[in-house]
């Protein structure tokens, strides 16, 4: 509720957070067996009326396909009912997802904070969106608690964090 009330725009990333493609196997896009129409809308469908029975809203028309696994049949099936997909911009993935500090995908978040900079000195901040995520399996680390060092920076640089909505409707994205 208190996201709500401060106007933050919560989006559909579905109900089971669901393999879509056959992507994590094969690097390609190919729709999973059960993946279809009817199962992609009652993906979306049941999670915003359970948003909505608990809110008394429905959320924005946006969604992000779990994994980042999608493909033209997705995105169409998701536009019929009346999402539109917003994916990360390119690099934005801070991979905060990975906890295995062995991985060689794993990030610190320190890391984390040095590459977004980074990124932001050449340029590349302008109208991104960058996949971050609150829940983590890190026992330590927690990745999210850059966030307040993080937005301080890039306001004192003249960011704006406008809500997904504003981006697309905007100029920022240019």
């Amino acid at each position: 509720q208190n996201l709500i009330s401060k106007g933050h725009e919560l989006a559909n990333h579905s109900y089971s957070h669901p393999h879509l493609t056959s992507f994590k196997v094969n690097q390609l896009h190919n729709n999973l067996m059960n993946i279809n129409r009817a199962f992609i809308y009652d993906q979306l469908n049941k999670t915003d009326s359970l948003f909505f029975n608990k809110f008394g809203q429905h959320l924005k028309p946006y969604w992000r396909a779990p994994f980042g696994e999608y493909n033209d049949q997705i995105l169409m099936w998701a536009a019929e009912i009346g999402y539109k997909h917003i994916g990360w911009s390119a690099y934005c993935d801070t991979r905060d997802w990975v906890a295995d500090r062995d991985s060689e995908l794993y990030l610190t978040g320190e890391e984390i904070f040095q590459h977004l900079l980074d990124l932001e000195s050449k340029g590349k901040l302008k109208g991104a969106v960058i996949l971050m995520h609150l829940h983590t399996d890190r026992p330590v680390d927690k990745p999210y608690k850059i966030l307040p060092k993080l937005i301080q920076i890039l306001h004192e640089r003249g960011y704006k964090i406008v809500p997904v909505s504003t981006l697309l409707t905007s100029s920022i994205s240019a």
